[in-house]
């Protein structure tokens, strides 16, 4: 589903690809293994640039492999993805070099990992957001939504990425809760980061857990150390959209775009590019 029915909005960092609300049994991803390559000399520049970031540089990197976004086909009760196959590592360096590769040789030329991103929701009305540390490789010490990646080796079941697997790991291990805890897991749509062309499929998740339950147990989760700051923001829409104009300049693309369709959701409308 495309948007049509415009919103108030700011000046958005993201692009919307798609939009609507697809429980699992209506998400079909397709996926093909065949690494991405850049063209030559990028493929052999991206082993240097990574090599270099982790000589001298004091961020938490680690190479691993990452769906690719190739295409996407919204319907009322389907969203089709088709995947392929990518890094971290030219993730990284097409973040950094994305004008230079964009201009000789088109957007489809970049690594564009698919990233997943949340809005989660406690059982008492709160969304939990977060301030990135400094020594994450993308966005430090930005203000975000829960998430991260989906991954190859972690997230095909039965030759098939089941991206709300990889959502609902993210949530375990940001958050320290429970698997079960997870009440409802809904896709809501894909944006994209305007920038540097990366997409992140985009997870409304309700929490049997409250703001004080998730508030204890976050300090104890297993990437603790990537979150610089934890805070709430009450879940209706005029906090949300009050939280966006507040602090547009600190947010991650990701995050305008996760919070900005959860208010479109909420007013009844849809945000138009």
């Amino acid at each position: 589903m495309s948007s049509s029915i415009p919103c108030p909005q700011l000046s958005n960092p993201f692009r919307l690809l798609c939009q609507g609300r697809w429980p699992p049994e209506q998400v079909f991803a397709h996926y093909n293994p065949t690494r991405h390559i850049l063209p030559s000399p990028h493929d052999e520049l991206a082993l240097s640039y990574w090599q270099q970031l982790l000589t001298v540089g004091d961020k938490h990197l680690f190479n691993g492999q990452l769906f690719r976004l190739e295409s996407q086909e919204a319907r009322l009760n389907r969203l089709e993805l088709v995947l392929g196959h990518t890094c971290y590592r030219d993730q990284i360096y097409c973040n950094a070099h994305v004008q230079a590769l964009t201009q000789t040789y088109g957007e489809n030329v970049l690594a564009r990992g698919l990233g997943v991103s949340a809005m989660v929701v406690t059982c008492d009305g709160y969304l939990p957001l977060l301030r990135r540390g400094e020594r994450v490789g993308e966005e430090p010490g930005k203000l975000d939504v829960f998430g991260g990646h989906a991954h190859p080796e972690q997230h095909l079941i039965a030759g098939r990425p089941d991206l709300f697997r990889a959502m609902a790991d993210e949530i375990v291990a940001e958050l320290n809760v429970a698997p079960e805890a997870i009440a409802e897991n809904v896709c809501r749509g894909l944006v994209e980061n305007l920038r540097t062309h990366k997409p992140d499929l985009v997870f409304e998740i309700s929490l049997r857990s409250t703001r004080e339950e998730i508030a204890q147990g976050a300090t104890h989760a297993a990437e603790a150390e990537e979150v610089a700051e934890l805070f709430f923001v009450r879940h209706n829409g005029e906090a949300v959209q009050k939280f966006l104009a507040d602090f547009a300049h600190e947010l991650t693309p990701s995050a305008h775009g996760t919070l900005a369709l959860g208010v479109a959701e909420r007013s009844h409308c849809a945000w138009s590019d």
